[in-house]
Formats: structure tokens, sequence, C-alpha cells
């Protein structure tokens, strides 16, 4: 395949390419980011360059997408696989959308040249995996789905910090103004608001009436969800989430992100579920282990 595959709704980049050619596993992975063409070869720092200080995304990137290399190949070079990262593009149209045409992508392109193959998904990645309409078995990985979170609706999420505040008494308002107020600048510069974002968020109408988990069962599967961990001594992105996930209710029995009732939605149609403790972001990286486990058992 070429470096990169341009779908209506997709990219998909080749990753790694194994020494075994195509007789290694062959790896679909994805946190659900959004990209456009020219991020695929331009440095990863002026892609965000030319995102951030944008309002209207509609045609360019997710902003602060975290870099795609190094640590995050780091199971599949250990277990030297063929690995193609899958992205949304701008335009995409939705989840379903998105769905549809990969699961005829991967019948055609990648259930035909490769023998053994998986899908990893994280976060979005997951929730696009989970619901896919593919009948030929494959092996999935679902890392911290996000089956509905308040990160994909803005105005809800600054609606619940307002009302988290206003539960407290004045001094406590006084304390929490400025803290919040960083926070709601944070989300208002990062928010992607994209119609694939709004399909993640809750109540949307992909969770409650579009998203079909049923054809898990043709697969062998594996959930990793996640909860914040306890303590004092963790790493500054695991403080942050959940620091800012207590005002949002997500700081306990939640990944700072997503609620970890939530993250089980599909749990009695998979085969093995894992709880590990670990922020939203900083899940994917703990659950190595578990991801080169998952490789070994295809």
């Amino acid at each position: 395949m070429p470096k990169f595959i341009s779908g209506e709704n997709f990219i998909l980049v080749k990753e790694r390419t194994s020494r075994k050619g195509d007789k290694a596993i062959c790896v679909i992975r994805s946190s659900g980011y959004t990209i456009d063409e020219k991020a695929v070869t331009e440095p990863w720092i002026l892609t965000q360059l030319r995102t951030v200080p944008k309002k209207d995304r509609s045609h360019l990137p997710d902003p602060v997408i975290a870099n795609q290399t190094g640590d995050i190949l780091k199971p599949y070079e250990e277990m030297d696989c063929n690995v193609y990262g899958l992205y949304a593009k701008p335009e995409c149209k939705g989840i379903k959308e998105l769905q549809n045409e990969l699961a005829q992508f991967i019948k055609e392109n990648i259930v035909n040249n490769y023998e053994k193959h998986a899908l990893i998904g994280h976060s979005k990645g997951a929730l696009i995996f989970a619901g896919l309409p593919l009948d030929i078995h494959t092996n999935i990985l679902l890392i911290a789905p996000t089956f509905g979170t308040i990160m994909g609706n803005e105005e809800l999420m600054i609606k619940t910090l307002d009302e988290y505040k206003r539960s407290k008494n004045i001094i406590q308002k006084a304390l929490l103004t400025p803290d919040i107020a960083l926070y709601k600048w944070v989300m208002r510069t990062i928010g992607s608001r994209r119609p694939i974002d709004y399909d993640m968020s809750i109540n949307s109408d992909f969770i409650l009436k579009e998203l079909d988990l049923s054809y898990l069962s043709y697969h062998r599967t594996m959930l990793i969800t996640a909860t914040c961990p306890g303590g004092i001594f963790i790493n500054p992105t695991d403080t942050f989430f959940r620091h800012y996930g207590k005002y949002l209710g997500l700081d306990e029995q939640a990944d700072g992100m997503v609620e970890l009732e939530k993250q089980k939605l599909c749990e009695n149609l998979v085969d093995e579920v894992i709880t590990i403790k670990a922020t939203h972001p900083t899940v994917l990286g703990k659950a190595e282990p578990e991801i080169q486990k998952f490789l070994r058992g295809i």
C-alpha cells in the first residue's frame, strides 16, 4: 500500500512495515484523531501551529494532537507488526459513515492481504471499532472507549463547570473562579466541534440510536477500561485530568473524561475486561503489556 490512503471519511497512514512483510500481523490502530493529508507529511509542530490559532477547523486537523510516533508504536515494534494509523478527515460526515466505509475497506484490502490482523482502538478510535459493521473474523482491542462523554459537548461541559462552582460557598467560589476560567479557555481553544465529536457526546443520537455493538460477537475481543489513579506521586497528565475531572464528576469511577460505567457499555459482548489505573490520555501507554499479550494471542 502507499504511504497513506485517503477515503471519503478517513485517512489511513502506513506507520510501520514489518520485516516479515505480509506474513506479519497487520494492525490498524486509532485514537480517533482528525487530520488532513498535509499533516501526514509535514512536521508535527507545523500541524499544530496552523491549526490551534483557528476557531473554524472545518478543513483543518484537530488541535493539539499527541505525537503519534515513539512510545505509541513501541508495542508493535516489539511484535514486529505492520501498522496503519486510522484518522478521520476534517470533512468526515460522522462516525456511522466512517464505520461503513472502513468496514468495506478492511474486507477488500486487509483481510485479503494479511492472514493475521487486528484493530486496536483508544478513545474515539475504540468507539469507531466497537460498532464496526464487519462480519469477517478479526481481533479487536478497545481501550477506554468513549461510549458517551461530556467532552463531545462543549456547551454541556461549560454548564456543568458553572453548576459545580455555584454549589460552593462564597470563599470556595472565589478560589475556584480563576481555575475554572482557565479550564474553560483551554477547552474552547482545543475543542474541535465536528460531527464526529458530537457523535461521541453523552446522549447523542449516534450513541442512543445508531451505535450497533452486535458485530463484536464475530471477533476475538478485549476491553481495557480506566479509572483515575489515586495518591500524589503520579505524572502531570494524570494530575491534570484528575484535578479538572472533579469539576465534571469524572475523577472517581472515571478516567477524567469518561465514566467507567460508560466505558463498559460493551462488557457483555467481549471476551475479556480489564480495568487499570490511568487517566484517559495515559491509559494507552499503561496498557502496553496488555496490548502485547493481546497480539501474542493472534
